[in-house]
């Protein structure tokens, strides 16, 4: 079917409009024909549109050209001639845009009502912002952990150092004991009493 554009004076019966009367016959996307809507919501996958336009202008006949425009895409109107009246674009970038179409008649005279089409191509969960937020949360996670298992293994590391200095120092302790150092002390004054000292000397190394 035609979706067919209100107009603001004249009818597209009436050969005495100079105006052209401007129809958007069919929308396809990504290569399928769909009904024909105000506005669309399309996933970033699905952004080859094709729109096919119909004008009448009865006073040019076949005399009159197409202008259009993607707002979003296009800084200005781009014409084309009555015979070329479908309308592509390829892999539109995900975001907002909007179609616009007039014709424009040989004696100058504009459509009066422009069919006004919005496209909204919802970007991929790589692009949207919460996957990023998710990105740079788990980045972080990552870092975390990290730096917790770099601290954990220096704290390990520093007690067995600490139980290795203890034994030590235990070890120490141990030969340090008044018995011992008692009994030490009395070998070597014996070894001297018996002139020995070449025992007294290896006794104390």
């Amino acid at each position: 079917g035609l979706f067919v554009l209100p107009m603001k004076a004249g009818s597209i019966d009436d050969p005495d409009d100079v105006h052209p009367k401007l129809k958007i016959k069919q929308i396809a996307i990504a290569r399928r024909a769909t009904a024909l809507m105000p506005s669309y919501r399309l996933p970033f996958d699905q952004n080859d549109v094709a729109i096919e336009l119909q004008a009448f202008a009865f006073r040019s006949e076949e005399n009159y050209t197409y202008e259009h425009r993607m707002i979003g895409l296009d800084t200005v109107w781009k014409a084309t001639s009555s015979s070329a009246n479908l309308i592509r674009y390829y892999d539109l970038k995900p975001g907002n845009y909007r179609f616009q179409a007039r014709g424009n008649s040989a004696e100058g005279f504009y459509s009066l009502d422009i069919p006004d089409i919005a496209f909204e191509f919802i970007p991929p969960y790589w692009e949207q912002v919460w996957f990023k937020i998710a990105r740079i949360l788990l980045v972080m996670l990552l870092i975390s952990l990290i730096v917790l298992i770099y601290i954990k293994r220096r704290e390990k590391k520093a007690e067995m150092e600490k139980r290795v200095i203890m034994a030590e120092l235990n070890s120490l302790k141990l030969k340090m004991n008044p018995h011992f150092l008692f009994n030490v002390m009395n070998s070597i004054q014996n070894f001297i009493g018996q002139q020995d000292s070449e025992t007294a000397i290896a006794y104390l190394k």
